[in-house]
């Protein structure tokens, strides 16, 4: 009796010693995931609202302009003075840069005015650059102010870019970049679906040996880059190429058809890298539903048409939810694809993202951007888990 009771705390211990062990083995995983994953995002996330090169460069103008100083006036040109005077070069530069994308030309004024000013006393440079009207300009001072706090919301007003004509918003070009990447999204998602769930259902009537073939040929893509595969669509839309060769064969066109750089060209090649992911996991449910579901339904009178709407299609709606909001989460993002097929027109937000991070360097607005993106994903996200829980809270109470 005595070993009995002196084996329960035993088995207790070992059961805490073992829980232990099993979370310090996640910590190499969270740490992993922190660095590569969380640490860039977080970094690229505060960069769309933390500006630090104008509030360190010209910190007497920039303070001067946050309680609301008046400008311009002789003051504020005796502090820039004092602030150009006191900046090197490669700051001056690096301010002017970052007020270039709020306003055109000045970071060339900035530059321009360091180098008057460098050597000159406070009060005389402050005298110079008062006799510059290019600093008399209301933008180059609405430039100022929004930037003269380090945490400012600036870079979205940008991207925001909403203004009023006639009375009416009129959605700056960011806005309608994004409502087209929402819809080619929304596209080529229904139309993944709408080949998708067909090609599953015949991969699951299939006998064993041929539906095995047949996911192995839907897994091909898997194993082909993504841009090999978009530099094939790239061939077959010339207009030597070999759809255009075909389509003349047969006598259905007169002359070859301008395949490349349209929407049709993007939506195609984008459509044939998301098929597979609604197939696959769709097939792998429909494999798991007993077809005697179907007899019985048939069998107690219903149609074959009504069985498989009413008894089938129900259980592989949470496969067809979960794969749709894959493929639209992931076509949102997709890069390479409309950057070689489709024109200026066909570029979705990730072009953006990607243009102004390589080409302009404007790290802020392509945040911006970003953080835009990832908000309206997440929302998205949210409200098909929503969606689901509800149908889920439904069915248990049916």
């Amino acid at each position: 009796m005595a070993a009995a009771r002196g084996t329960g705390p035993s088995i207790l211990r070992l059961g805490r010693m073992m829980q232990g062990g099993r979370t310090l083995l996640t910590v190499p995983l969270l740490l992993f995931l922190g660095f590569v994953f969380l640490y860039p995002i977080g970094s690229m996330l505060l960069r769309s609202f933390k500006v630090d090169a104008v509030v360190d460069t010209l910190p007497g103008v920039t303070g001067a302009l946050a309680g609301g100083a008046e400008v311009p006036s002789d003051a504020i040109f005796l502090l820039l003075a004092i602030d150009l005077r006191a900046a090197d070069s490669t700051a001056v530069a690096t301010a002017g840069s970052t007020l270039n994308y709020f306003e055109p030309r000045l970071r060339s004024l900035l530059i321009a005015s360091a180098k008057v000013v460098r050597d000159l006393p406070p009060e005389e440079a402050a005298k110079r650059l008062a006799e510059d009207g290019r600093w008399h300009r209301p933008e180059v001072w609405d430039a100022l102010r929004e930037l003269s706090h380090r945490y400012t919301p600036a870079y979205y007003r940008r991207v925001a870019d909403l203004s009023w004509e006639d009375g009416q918003p009129k959605p700056g070009i960011y806005s309608l970049i994004y409502v087209r990447s929402f819809w080619m999204a929304l596209v080529v998602t229904a139309s993944a679906v709408g080949i998708g769930y067909p090609l599953a259902y015949m991969i699951s009537k299939q006998p064993a040996r041929r539906a095995a073939l047949m996911v192995f040929l839907v897994m091909v893509p898997f194993w082909t880059s993504l841009l090999a595969r978009t530099a094939s669509w790239l061939i077959i839309f010339q207009k030597d190429g070999p759809l255009n060769t075909l389509l003349l064969a047969l006598g259905a066109v007169d002359a070859p058809l301008e395949l490349l750089f349209t929407r049709g060209a993007v939506y195609a090649a984008m459509i044939h890298v998301m098929i597979p992911f609604v197939t696959l996991p769709v097939h792998a449910t429909m494999r798991g539903i007993p077809p005697e579901q179907m007899r019985a339904a048939t069998s107690l009178g219903a149609h074959p048409y009504e069985a498989f709407w009413r008894v089938y299609v129900p259980q592989t709606l949470p496969a067809v939810g979960a794969s749709a909001l894959l493929v639209f989460t992931m076509t949102l993002g997709l890069y390479v694809v409309p950057l070689l097929l489709g024109g200026a027109g066909d570029q979705m937000i990730s072009y953006n993202i990607a243009s102004h991070t390589l080409q302009t360097g404007n790290w802020g607005i392509a945040a911006a951007l970003a953080s835009g993106l990832l908000v309206m994903t997440l929302a998205i996200c949210g409200l098909y888990g929503a969606l689901a829980a509800r149908r889920s809270l439904r069915m248990v109470r049916g």
